[in-house]
C-alpha cells in the first residue's frame, strides 16, 4: 500500500500539535524559580526603598511581581482616597514600617499564603499576602488588610 504525501499531512501536523501542546504545559506548570515568600520580600523591599511614593506616583502599576487585580484594587483605592489615604492598600498601615519579615508560607501547587510582619519599633502589625504561580513566576494575588 503505497501512502499519499496528502494523507501524511494531517498525521504530521496532529503530532506537532501534540509536541506543541505538552510543551506549553511544561511551561505553564513549571516549578517557579523563586519561593513565594522570598518573592513577596523582594515586592516589599522595592516598595519601602522606592524614593518618594509608589502609591500616589503609580509606580507599582507595572510592577512584574503584582498581578492585575492587585494593581486594578489598589487604582481604584487611590482613585476613590483623592490623595487622603488612612490605610495604604499594600502595608494595611497608615505609615511605612522600619521594616517588614515575611513568615509563613502555605505552600499549595500554584498558590500561596505568606504573612507580612510589619515592625514599628516595638510594635508589629501583619496582615495575608495570596501569591499564584503561572508560567514558573509567582505574583502577588490579594493583599488581605485585617481592617478591610
Amino acid at each position: 500500500m503505497k501512502v499519499k504525501p496528502l494523507e501524511i499531512i494531517p498525521l504530521v501536523i496532529a503530532v506537532l500539535l501534540i509536541i506543541g501542546t505538552a510543551y506549553a504545559g511544561k511551561i505553564y506548570f513549571k516549578q517557579p524559580e523563586i519561593a513565594p515568600e522570598d518573592t513577596a520580600k523582594k515586592y516589599y523591599d522595592w516598595y519601602l526603598d522606592y524614593k518618594g511614593n509608589p502609591l500616589f506616583s503609580g509606580a507599582y502599576q507595572g510592577h512584574k511581581l503584582l498581578d492585575e487585580a492587585v494593581i486594578l484594587k489598589a487604582d481604584k483605592i487611590v482613585n476613590e482616597s483623592q490623595g487622603l489615604l488612612d490605610i495604604d492598600p499594600f502595608l494595611c498601615t497608615e505609615n511605612n514600617p522600619d521594616r517588614v519579615h515575611i513568615a509563613n508560607p502555605i505552600i499549595n501547587k500554584r498558590s500561596a499564603t505568606v504573612t507580612v510582619v510589619n515592625f514599628f519599633g516595638s510594635e508589629i502589625k501583619s496582615h495575608k499576602v495570596e501569591l499564584s504561580s503561572k508560567w514558573g513566576k509567582w505574583k502577588i494575588s490579594s493583599i488581605n488588610c485585617p481592617n478591610n
